[in-house]
């Protein structure tokens, strides 16, 4: 009996310091790993992309459509609702911008580095969670094998699903 007890004991202790982070520096360096372009992180049910592109439209300052539109390179890793890898070609889609992000300095036409958030539970919402203006003339790789040419400018993307399409 003493040692089935032990055992709950040990057992309780090891959840708790795991639900503590009890990683300390492998935990903190996990945190301050971004990922490279194109590439995604996931945490919680949600996929963070980091891309590049050029802006077509700028957010309207005000009426229904707030979104951010952007022709962005291919998303070789991009994952579907049930994280199985199915990519995503190059395309300009709208992005909504989190509420936090600047978009100070950025105009129409220029090149871009973005990170957004991809959340499928419980709705599908995505959004632009990083932005950053690169170097005007700055080439972006547009084709990266899966450009379908499909332009998703003036499309509802609002609980959309991009599962099931040949991005």
């Amino acid at each position: 009996m003493k040692l089935a007890t032990t055992l709950s004991l040990l057992l309780i202790l090891a959840l708790a310091l795991a639900g503590c982070g009890g990683g300390g520096d492998e935990a903190d360096q996990a945190a301050d790993q971004t990922p490279a372009e194109g590439e995604s992180m996931t945490a919680a049910g949600v996929d963070h992309y980091t891309v590049r592109g050029i802006v077509s439209k700028l957010p309207a300052a005000e009426g229904p459509d707030q979104n951010m539109y952007i022709r962005h390179a291919p998303i070789p890793d991009y994952k579907n609702d049930a994280g199985e890898v199915v990519g995503m070609a190059a395309m300009t889609m709208p992005f909504p911008v989190a509420e936090n992000v600047s978009l100070e300095g950025i105009e129409k036409g220029d090149p871009v580095e973005f990170t957004f958030s991809m959340r499928w539970k419980p709705t599908g919402h995505y959004e632009i969670i990083e932005i950053t203006e690169l170097p005007a003339g700055t080439a972006i790789d547009f084709d990266g094998g899966m450009d379908h040419g499909h332009d998703h400018e003036g499309h509802d993307h609002s609980g959309h699903d991009h599962d099931g399409h040949d991005h």
